[in-house]
């Protein structure tokens, strides 16, 4: 889950993204865009797929989501749910 904002309205299926893990940012990993999923919330794009597809034990990921981005900056771009596979 990510905002839909113009950085993220560049990607495409089939696309390659490098994913770092916080906090060092040390380990990453490359994976392969097989698909692309937008919605106007985080909590319509949670309630498009099984909890599991997001990498979340529950609902209240999409909720988690505002830790990192406004409300203002939701309505303002949309979401966006990245499907992918390791490569």
């Amino acid at each position: 889950m990510r905002l839909n904002d113009e950085k993220r309205q560049e990607i495409k299926v089939g696309d390659h993204i490098e994913f770092l893990k916080r906090p060092d940012f040390v380990e990453k990993a490359t994976v392969e865009v097989t698909e692309l999923l937008r919605a106007p919330t985080f909590t319509a794009l949670a309630a498009m797929r099984p909890p599991a597809e997001f990498g979340m034990p529950d609902v209240s990921r999409a909720e988690r989501m505002y830790e990192y981005y406004s409300k203002e900056d939701e309505q303002k771009y949309g979401t966006l749910g990245i499907k992918f596979k390791g490569i």
